[in-house]
C-alpha cells in the first residue's frame, strides 16, 4: 500500500467510526481524502478537527430539542479542518477531546435519523 493510499484509508477509517457519522464512505469521501493527501494537509490535523467538530455535534445534540442529521459526508469536516490548521489545537486539548468522545454514547445511525 503507498503513503499516499494509507492516509486515505485512515481518514475514512476515522470518519466512518465516528459516533454521528452514517458509517459509510464513498467515492466523493475517497476524492477529498485524496485532496488533503495531496495539498499536504497533516493527517493529525485532519484527526483533530473531525474529533473537535465531533464534540461541538455532541453538545449541541445535547441542547438542541431537534435530532441532529447523520453526517454523510466528509466533506461535512472541511471547514474544521481548515480552522485546525489556521488555529492548532494544544495536543493537551486534544486528548482530552478524544478520551471524551470515546465515552461518548454514539448518535442514532442513519436507520433511525434519516437526513
Amino acid at each position: 500500500m503507498t503513503a499516499p493510499d494509507r492516509y486515505v484509508a485512515e481518514i475514512l477509517r476515522e470518519f466512518r467510526d465516528l459516533p454521528g457519522t452514517s458509517g459509510r464512505t464513498g467515492p466523493a469521501d475517497r476524492r477529498l481524502a485524496r485532496n488533503l493527501y495531496d495539498t499536504q494537509i497533516p493527517l493529525d490535523v485532519v484527526r483533530a478537527a473531525l474529533l473537535l467538530a465531533t464534540a461541538r455535534r455532541l453538545v449541541r445534540a445535547t441542547s438542541d430539542t431537534h435530532p441532529i442529521p447523520v453526517v454523510r459526508s466528509l466533506a461535512y469536516f472541511r471547514h474544521t479542518i481548515d480552522e485546525v490548521l489556521r488555529c492548532p489545537l494544544d495536543p493537551a486539548y486534544f486528548e482530552y477531546v478524544r478520551r471524551t468522545l470515546r465515552g461518548a454514547r454514539p448518535a442514532p445511525n442513519a436507520a433511525s435519523n434519516p437526513a
